[in-house]
């Protein structure tokens, strides 16, 4: 039986109707995902060899185009793979749409310094994250943080921590 996305037309073979509309989100995300980033290019305007040229103008624009924050849940099968990836969408969306009343046009380093700001960095990370660990299962490849969230740690009969797979990396604690 054919896939179909959620506005009734078949699916990509990757996946997602618009694949190229999700590299774009991912991309954003990992800006809206790393402060340091913000900072040095955002803020200081610097720019190093491999530096994304945005702004948090350019990157709320992507993902305003793309839908993902107005209606995350209807670009399943369009843009986004699953429910749990428009869950963390959603939850970004919340977060940013409660600071941009606020702020406004504001500059980005406005936004940056409020108390705020870290919730969004992490929640644009955990977006990212999930979209990476769905794009990792559809491979077939696990990426390093996926092995590590599938990996089961449990006590041995000695009370010492052993992996709960031969494919997992010992346990050593925090």
């Amino acid at each position: 039986m054919e896939k179909m996305t959620s506005s009734g037309r078949r699916a990509h073979p990757d996946g997602v109707e618009f694949p190229a509309v999700r590299v774009q989100v991912a991309a954003v995300l990992k800006s809206l995902a790393d402060s340091r980033h913000q900072q040095h290019v955002w803020a200081d305007r610097a720019q190093g060899p491999g530096d994304a040229v945005d702004d948090l103008t350019m990157v709320v624009n992507v993902l305003d185009d793309a839908r993902v924050l107005e209606n995350p849940e209807q670009t399943v099968g369009e843009v986004l793979r699953d429910e749990h990836e428009a869950a963390a969408l959603r939850e970004l969306a919340e977060l940013l749409d409660v600071l941009i009343d606020m702020l406004g046009d504001a500059p980005d380093a406005d936004y940056m310094a409020s108390p705020r700001w870290p919730a969004i960095v992490r929640a644009a990370r955990t977006a990212r994250e999930r979209m990476r660990h769905t794009d990792d299962q559809r491979s077939g490849v696990r990426s390093r943080s996926a092995q590590k969230e599938h990996c089961v740690i449990r006590q041995s009969p000695t009370g010492g921590s052993t992996s709960g797979s031969r494919n997992c990396p010992k346990w050593t604690g925090p």
